[in-house]
Parts: C-alpha cells; sequence; structure tokens
C-alpha cells in the first residue's frame, strides 16, 4: 500500500477493484516461476489451480476481491503471460511494469503479445506513468519470482505426482 500512498484511482475504481490486479501479479509471478522450474505443461497447470485456490486465503483476500481476482486473472492472464516472456529489454519491462501498474490504478490497458517495436506500425500507444513506482513494482515481482523459483526447487515434494498436490 505504501508505494501507491501517492497514487490515485481512476473515477469508479475501487480499492478491492486494485487489490485484485495486485494479486493478479502475484499470480502471473507464480506462473512465470512454475514455467521456469519446470517444463512440464500439465504439471504447471496442475500446481497453478491447486495455488489459485490456496493464495486467495493465504493472502487474506475477503470473498469479493476473490472474486475480482478470479475475474482478473481468467481475462488477463494469458495475454499478460505472453507480454512478459516479450520484453527483451529494460525498456520494454519498464513499459511492461507501467501498463500492470496503469491497470492496477484503474487504467485499462490491454497486454500485447508483442514487443513494443512490434507494436509501434499497429499504433499501440504505451504509457509510462511513474517510471520509479513500475521499477519498485518490478524488483518486488522479481523479489517473488526468485523466492518461489527457489521453493519449487528445493521443496521436499514430487511435483509430478497428483497424489502431492
Amino acid at each position: 500500500m505504501t508505494l501507491f500512498e501517492e497514487q490515485a484511482l481512476s473515477s469508479g475504481w475501487t480499492l478491492g477493484d486494485a487489490l485484485a490486479v495486485w494479486y493478479s501479479l502475484g499470480n502471473l509471478a507464480l506462473v512465470v516461476s512454475l514455467w521456469e522450474a519446470f517444463s512440464d505443461e500439465a504439471k504447471i497447470s496442475r500446481v497453478t489451480r491447486l495455488c489459485q485456490v490456496l493464495l486467495p486465503k493465504h493472502w487474506g483476500m475477503s470473498n469479493e476481491i476473490c472474486a475480482k481476482f478470479r475475474v482478473v486473472i481468467e481475462k488477463t492472464e494469458a495475454a499478460a503471460f505472453a507480454s512478459f516472456n516479450a520484453c527483451k529489454n529494460a525498456t520494454e519491462l519498464l513499459v511492461f511494469f507501467s501498463r500492470f501498474v496503469a491497470r492496477m490504478l484503474g487504467t485499462s490497458l490491454p497486454f500485447s503479445r508483442h514487443s513494443a517495436f512490434e507494436d509501434e506500425p499497429s499504433d499501440v500507444r504505451y504509457q509510462i506513468t511513474d517510471p520509479i513506482l513500475a521499477a519498485s513494482v518490478c524488483g518486488l515481482f522479481i523479489k517473488f519470482c526468485t523466492a518461489t523459483k527457489e521453493f519449487l526447487d528445493q521443496a521436499p515434494i514430487d511435483w509430478s505426482s497428483p497424489k502431492a498436490i
């Protein structure tokens, strides 16, 4: 919350809406970490589904925010994942996280499946709101991804067994 204390939400956008998008970034970090740790799509899908059931309780989400979170990940997870993976340099990462920050604050910017360079001919516009805020959010995302991947690598759990999950 302290990262966003200077920021204003868009008209009609609630703190619950903002939190749902924030939590979707945590979900994206989980998905990115799973793809880094494992190459088995079925295993990744199983662990993702399990975590998407457990994380709302772990994160202390209310039922209202959890419902909004599920809508956000349903609508944006695939495009956000593709967009993140399409980032080829620091500038594209800054754009990606700026767009995520804008979404948290209530501006609906679509995620692109292409790099900024590829999108220019299609007239897709990028908005960098606050580069320091976007970089801070990126830093938290990287820390979460790193810690999650370390856990996945070291956990004494047979992630390939459906009974383990």
